[in-house]
């Protein structure tokens, strides 16, 4: 089974973190899959700027975990990066998939408050709540 690189740009404001919603209600984080040939940090300055606006400052990297992916079909590697950004949060008008951004914290999150994408509730959000990252 091929394995598809996902870079999750991980922002955390006052204990909240920054999700995506889409057209489905489901809930991810800022990132996506890498394309031709990028680097971590070219993806994430690319895809953060078409799903946020916002634009990159600097990324540390923070783990990396296996998961399904629903929306790839296959095995995704989430490569997760604690990320500082600047610039106005907003949904660009271009972006086709993203229709909202907000914060959300831990205790909506365990408390199943919203729908979120299974790869990331599995393979990012867990992971940040095990390591202690997201509190």
């Amino acid at each position: 089974m091929e394995i598809r690189d996902r870079i999750a740009g991980i922002i955390i404001k006052d204990n909240k973190l920054l999700m995506m919603r889409g057209k489905s209600g489901l809930l991810w984080t800022p990132g996506g899959k890498i394309e031709n040939n990028e680097t971590d940090e070219e993806c994430l300055k690319r895809e953060l700027k078409e799903e946020t606006n916002l634009d990159l400052i600097s990324m540390r990297f923070v783990g990396e975990t296996l998961g399904k992916s629903p929306m790839f079909r296959e095995a995704s590697r989430n490569k997760i990066y604690l990320i500082k950004a600047k610039g106005k949060l907003m949904v660009p008008q271009k972006e086709r998939y993203v229709h909202d951004l907000f914060w959300i914290n831990v205790k909506d999150y365990l408390g199943k408050k919203y729908k979120i994408m299974t790869n990331v509730q599995e393979s990012v959000l867990d992971f940040l709540i095990k390591e202690r990252i997201w509190r």
